[in-house]
């Protein structure tokens, strides 16, 4: 009987160091090479020395031990390495070409995690790199999911970053970060403020407009009007916070004077006329009143004590200002006393719809009153605490009391956004200029006209009729029109017959349109309007107050609703996970727990227990 040889202790312990030094040095290689980012020779050196012991290793055992490559534990042990080997190469295989060529799959029910067509031509077309900078810590997963849907698409161009701003403290005053979740873009030198994820979701539609508007070339401006007394833009309680806020917001910033111009500039998104301390003259108000009237946008700080000479214009919106101050007793900081409300209430509106609970303050705020006006909408912006009261006798104060029957209860709303739709104003001077044209006829047309005996004569003067006892819409006037030139033409050729205009305005206020929505970034179906906003205070955004809590978002969100920039550009459908739960009563949820927790659990431990009783 043969007998195997068995090897020496000392060279049963080499064997086990050789196997067991292969794998360390291989696997301090490929973490060097991980680790570096790169192979390098330190890196490619562990790894080959490791196999160099392996295959040393594997000639010594061998050579020690006798048959040991003819025994079937061998060849099952070289089997299950092999096999092994495959499936970690595979696998590594596998995640190579899932890394160099990605394909995600969303199979969520509305596409949820895809974005929109606009969405990814805009981020493949970026010519140079955007970062998205969000001042917030730690990371949220749902925001970041949305921007790497970004990312995938470009990114070589697109990236974004998650900053803790207590840490970076100088980015976050470089940015003027006013709290967490506070989102920027950053294109080369150009800053834009998205929103903050505290108040409002980061959505497609937001990030995606966001960048359209900053890798636009179109610049956005704003003017504020000077001559009048108005707040400066630079030096002590000015609005120099609320100028560099906008700049950072990528509006262009101007300074207006209207002595001597023929209109306000037609570059201008928004004009702004912030404390006017003395009169407008009628010329000014007039060019005010023509720009609101071709879909601009104008901020009014009127503050109490003063008479801006924009009696007219109010009138035309339904807006009464009364030489009054607010006096809020429930509401109000030390130090300021009630005649500096502190708003909580806010209307339902894009300029205050996220503000939630947050204060906002107002030292010496004027009360603003609204009269249903037609062709105007109104909605209230900042309103006062039912305690509060427009105080008609100033001199009372500090000690501030209620006259009833002199003094207006509250809740006083303090600003207002009113918007007035143009198509309208249009469709009724052309209705005008149509009856004019109409009387415009000589005696000879009409004779001729009355000549004409057929059904279609009929019927023009039939619609005629109509349209002078009551206003008919401008298309049945317009077709009557047309109807009235054809006849004219074919019996009268003597008398020339007055040229109706209608046509020509038809299409003349359809290029007006078109060029105020080419402008303006919008769609053609989109109809024109003017929108006004009135805030009975100018302090609120100087120097002093524009950095308190909600002070300057009430400014900026008021100038980018007036500049139309936020209706901008892709309609994206925001798209809304469907709601798959169910309610259910209190009777039902106390089932459900005795069912599932305490019964079928006992039943199942009962049962268990008798057969294991009776096995035994």
């Amino acid at each position: 009987m043969k007998t195997l040889k068995t090897p020496k202790p000392w060279k049963k312990y080499i064997n086990y160091i050789l196997f067991f030094i292969g794998p360390c040095l291989i696997m301090a290689g490929l973490t060097v090479a991980v680790i570096s980012g790169n192979w390098q020779y330190q890196s490619l050196s562990l790894v080959i020395a490791g196999i160099v012991v392996l295959g040393l290793w594997l000639i010594l055992l061998g050579y020690f031990e006798e048959g040991f490559w003819k025994r079937r534990s061998t060849a099952a042990g070289t089997n299950a390495i092999t096999a092994t080997i495959s499936v970690v190469v595979i696998l590594g295989l596998i995640n190579f070409i899932a890394v160099r060529y990605p394909l995600r799959l969303d199979v969520t029910e509305n596409q949820q995690l895809t974005l929109s067509p606009q969405s990814i031509e805009l981020v493949q077309n970026l010519q140079k790199p955007v970062k998205v900078l969000v001042f917030q810590s730690p990371v949220i997963p749902q925001f970041q999911e949305i921007l790497e849907n970004y990312r995938r698409w470009n990114q070589n161009q697109f990236s974004f970053e998650f900053i803790d701003p207590d840490a970076a403290l100088g980015l976050t005053k470089e940015f003027g970060v006013k709290d967490r979740g506070d989102v920027f873009f950053q294109y080369g030198e150009k800053r834009l403020f998205i929103g903050s994820i505290k108040t409002q979701l980061l959505t497609e539609a937001k990030l995606t407009n966001g960048l359209e508007k900053l890798i636009s070339d179109k610049q956005t401006k704003v003017y504020f009007l000077q001559g009048h007394g108005e707040k400066n833009l630079e030096g002590e309680a000015s609005l120099s916070l609320a100028v560099n806020s906008l700049s950072q917001k990528n509006y262009t910033v101007e300074t207006l004077s209207l002595a001597g111009q023929k209109e306000i500039p037609t570059d201008a998104a928004a004009v702004i006329i912030a404390g006017p301390k003395q009169k407008l003259f009628e010329d000014e108000v007039k060019l005010l009143k023509d720009y609101l009237q071709r879909g601009g946008g104008l901020l009014l700080m009127i503050d109490p004590n003063t008479q801006p000479g924009l009696d007219d214009l109010f009138k035309d919106w339904g807006v009464k200002l009364d030489n009054t101050i607010a006096i809020d007793p429930a509401r109000f900081v030390k130090g300021f006393g009630p005649s500096a409300p502190l708003v909580i209430e806010y209307g339902n509106h894009p300029i205050t719809q996220a503000f939630g609970k947050e204060y906002s303050l107002y030292p010496l705020a004027r009360p603003i009153e609204i009269t249903p006006t037609k062709g105007i909408q109104s909605n209230t912006l900042l309103l006062t605490s039912p305690k509060s009261w427009a105080e008609s006798n100033q001199k009372e104060g500090p000690n501030w009391k209620f006259d009833p029957g002199i003094d207006r209860p509250g809740p006083l709303p303090l600003g207002v956004a009113l918007t007035k739709n143009l198509n309208q104003d249009d469709k009724k001077e052309e209705t005008k200029d149509q009856k004019k044209d109409k009387k415009t006829d000589s005696p000879a047309e009409k004779t001729e006209n009355k000549k004409i005996d057929n059904p279609e004569n009929k019927d023009k003067k039939t619609t005629e009729e109509e349209d002078n006892s009551t206003d008919t819409d401008s298309n049945n006037t317009t077709d009557t029109t047309n109807t009235t030139n054809t006849e004219k033409t074919t019996a009268s050729p003597a008398p020339e017959a007055p040229k109706t205009p209608t046509n020509n305005t038809s299409e003349q206020v359809s290029k007006d349109n078109k060029s105020d929505n080419k402008s303006d970034n919008k769609s053609s179906n989109k109809k024109p309007e003017a929108r006004l906003v009135i805030i009975g205070n100018s302090i609120f955004a100087t120097d002093g107050f524009f950095e308190g809590r909600l002070n300057g978002d009430v400014f900026i969100n008021s100038v980018n609703w007036l500049s139309q920039e936020g209706d901008r550009v892709l309609s994206i459908r925001p798209k809304e996970a469907n709601n798959r739960r169910f309610n259910i009563t209190v009777e039902q949820a106390s089932l459900l727990f005795w069912s599932a927790i305490v019964i079928f659990p006992a039943i199942g431990f009962t049962w268990a227990t008798i057969l294991w009783w009776r096995r035994r």
